[in-house]
């Protein structure tokens, strides 16, 4: 058993191998061969062409139509390359992790994850989206003391969002979204739906995080001056995808950027505490301050 679990780790490596080197441009057959024997891999070519059927089969577009030479085509599957690459990693990290002696595991230091990953209902969900078909499930509310409720919806699209997997969809009072780990007794329905896939798509291209209703994913320009020795921290880690500096100054900056009003939005906003200012617009700066003055009536009892 563990022969084969390092099998597909050896597998695993070596595709991405070859996708990082492909993602530098075309390459030859033979340099790709002598990359993978310099680091360390099998570079036999019957391999090398298994590889390469596998990662066109996983939904990577490897143009190989040119005798001899490989062309990763990245436009429109850069985002399944990045995760591909992330979670595969882990993944070997992960196993090289557990089989190491225990008292070296004191060196590795893994954040709490109280979520567990339910497959079936993600595959399930899944499932649904491709069959399109209506589904029903039960849901617990956190907000309302755990109570659990049963839903009919037509769900459209899985999003991850801080490591929790959620799906988007409509429910008879219109667009909603559920958290797959809370979300038990999936059935698929034989009700057939119709997927509003690019509506939904183009919504999406405007919020941040998941909340996701008529209110939320209308857009609006939103302003916010924040202090300079945050530039880097949003540089790397943007508050919204979409995000512009529009204005810089000694000791501040601008930040303006096109987004709806999500409380996740928010949320990214107040974690910045006193360095980060709203401008504008006016409805957003007084929600703001709302939850400060909330927050300022906790500390004064």
């Amino acid at each position: 058993m563990n022969n084969n679990k390092n099998t597909i780790s050896k597998k695993i490596q070596r595709q991405i191998t070859i996708l990082n080197f492909l993602k530098l441009g075309t390459q030859k057959s033979s340099d790709l061969l002598n990359h993978l024997k310099l680091k360390g891999h099998s570079n036999s070519t019957s391999t090398l062409s298994n590889d390469i059927k596998s990662l066109k089969d996983s939904g990577f577009k490897i143009d190989d139509t040119t005798k001899g030479y490989y062309t990763l085509l990245l436009n429109g599957c850069n985002e399944l390359y990045s995760h591909f690459i992330k979670y595969q990693s882990m993944a070997i990290a992960y196993q090289k992790a557990l089989n190491i002696p225990k008292k070296y595991m004191q060196y590795i230091l893994f954040e709490p994850n109280a979520l567990e990953f339910n497959f079936d209902v993600f595959n399930d969900m899944f499932k649904a989206i491709q069959l399109k078909r209506e589904v029903s499930f039960e849901h617990v509310h956190f907000q309302k003391n755990n109570t659990i409720k049963k839903y009919t919806f037509k769900p459209y699209i899985l999003k991850e969002y801080q490591n929790r997997w959620y799906v988007i969809g409509e429910t008879k009072k219109g667009y909603r979204t559920f958290s797959l780990d809370r979300v038990s007794n999936l059935k698929i329905t034989n009700n057939n739906i119709t997927i509003k896939l690019d509506s939904i798509e183009e919504k999406l291209n405007y919020v941040v995080g998941v909340s996701f209703n008529e209110s939320t994913i209308k857009p609006q320009i939103i302003k916010l001056k924040i202090d300079n020795n945050q530039k880097e921290y949003i540089k790397t880690t943007p508050i919204f995808t979409n995000q512009e500096i529009i204005e810089e100054k000694e000791t501040y900056f601008i930040l303006k950027m096109f987004v709806g009003n999500t409380i996740e939005l928010r949320q990214q906003i107040l974690k910045y505490g006193s360095r980060i200012e709203v401008l504008e617009p006016e409805n957003l700066r007084n929600q703001i301050l709302e939850e400060i003055n909330n927050l300022l009536l906790l500390y004064k009892q």
